[in-house]
């Protein structure tokens, strides 16, 4: 699947290799539809594509089949079968790795969360088979557990209850979990007593537009941003901010544009952006991701992302990506671990001050007059610390010393 979750798992088949461990990814095929994914039956055929550096086994999609009553899923949450449309999915995978750990061997299993199975698989394979098995959590099950404002329904409190407890089951005897900042793994810890890691997601190709930065390609000032908006994200500071800045401007000398708004808190936050600018934003329609990165290299001065009203631990993968295309980005609310990144590398502008902001586009349209493009100073040896093989090194790094003391490795 083209979506941000599948990179991680990319991520691992990509770069594990380098560090002297050969993975064999299981996943769905993911065959594109007009509908979007192609299902199947369960006994359709399994697709293997083997290369040097990793195995990728793909198993038949059944598709997604929504719960037939209220008891289905209650009975579903009780047997730990927490993605109640997925059911089907979980049922494939397990009969083919039941059969498939009989006959192969391997070190360790990876489990990454989600779809929640993922784990339940990586639990039962690995007590079944006496294999150590390792919890990699790229999210939590609500992100917004961890904020002060968090007021679940009685209803909510009691899935919540359901599920942490089912993650407890699960990593009772991993080897150890991985998830992407402090603040989750804080979290976790308190669900177990076994270690956890940070393995951030990182950043793919690093300066991939550096070599190639345009002078002036576009007739406008552009702030980009791409993607999905998310609950709890605030992007009044940076409207306010911005407004302040374009007051004597017109449309044609500066814009903002949003790119690929899809989901239901995008277009609850499509309002604010058009009472706040009025003709100062377009909105462009999703891009394929290779398409995307030559819009922007070519369109973008700048890219701006809005943080979220409370710190929830999440870290958004576009502000790697916004790094990567090798423009600075705003980063506003600027609390939490994307901030901190920013201001580490030194990409761009962290903070909650709309004056603040206003001036700093001001500088850049200055700048941006003159030379064709916004002055780019990132931290290169920084930087490389968050790019993605750095960060499979880390996990790397565990899953070897985690081995070697059981003398599996």
């Amino acid at each position: 699947m083209d979506v941000v979750a599948s990179y991680r798992a990319k991520a691992y088949c990509d770069h594990l290799y380098a560090s002297g461990i050969r993975p064999t990814l299981i996943t769905h095929r993911w065959e594109s539809s007009v509908q979007g994914f192609d299902c199947h039956d369960p006994n359709d055929d399994i697709v293997v594509e083997k290369s040097e550096k990793f195995d990728v086994i793909r198993l038949p999609f059944p598709g997604l089949k929504a719960s037939n009553s209220r008891w289905h899923s209650i009975a579903c949450y009780l047997s730990g079968n927490l993605d109640v449309e997925l059911v089907s999915s979980y049922k494939i995978f397990r009969s083919f790795l039941h059969q498939h750990l009989k006959e192969h061997h391997y070190d360790a299993i990876l489990g990454i969360f989600n779809p929640h199975f993922s784990l339940k698989l990586a639990c039962e394979c690995g007590r079944a088979f006496r294999i150590p098995y390792i919890l990699d959590f790229r999210d939590l099950w609500d992100n917004d557990i961890l904020t002060k404002s968090y007021r679940p329904s009685w209803k909510k409190r009691v899935l919540d209850f359901i599920i942490a407890y089912w993650w407890r089951k699960w990593l009772r005897d991993c080897l150890f979990f991985s998830t992407t900042g402090d603040k989750w793994r804080n979290f976790i810890s308190k669900m177990t007593t076994r270690p956890g890691i940070v393995v951030r997601n990182g950043i793919d190709n690093l300066f991939c537009a550096q070599a190639a930065r345009p002078k002036r390609a576009a007739k406008t000032f552009k702030i980009i941003h791409f993607g999905n908006f998310y609950q709890g994200q605030d992007p009044t500071i940076f409207l306010k901010g911005f407004r302040r800045f374009a007051h004597e401007l017109n449309s044609d000398q500066v814009r903002v544009e949003i790119i690929g708004f899809k989901n239901r808190a995008s277009d609850l936050v499509k309002d604010t952006f058009v009472r706040y600018l009025g003709d100062f934003v377009r909105f462009v329609p999703y891009m394929p991701k290779q398409q995307l990165a030559s819009y922007c290299q070519n369109q973008a001065a700048l890219f701006f992302f809005p943080g979220f009203r409370e710190d929830n631990g999440q870290f958004c993968v576009k502000v790697y990506d916004y790094v990567s295309m090798g423009r600075n980005v705003i980063v506003s609310p600027g609390e939490g671990d994307m901030g901190a990144f920013v201001k580490e590398v030194g990409a761009g502008l962290v903070t909650n001050d709309e004056l603040e902001i206003a001036q700093y586009l001001h500088d850049c349209y200055d700048q941006w007059r003159q030379t064709g493009s916004v002055a780019w100073n990132v931290d290169e040896k920084k930087c490389i610390q968050f790019t993605r093989r750095e960060q499979v090194r880390v996990l790397a790094e565990e899953v070897r010393s985690f081995l070697r003391s059981q003398a599996r490795f």
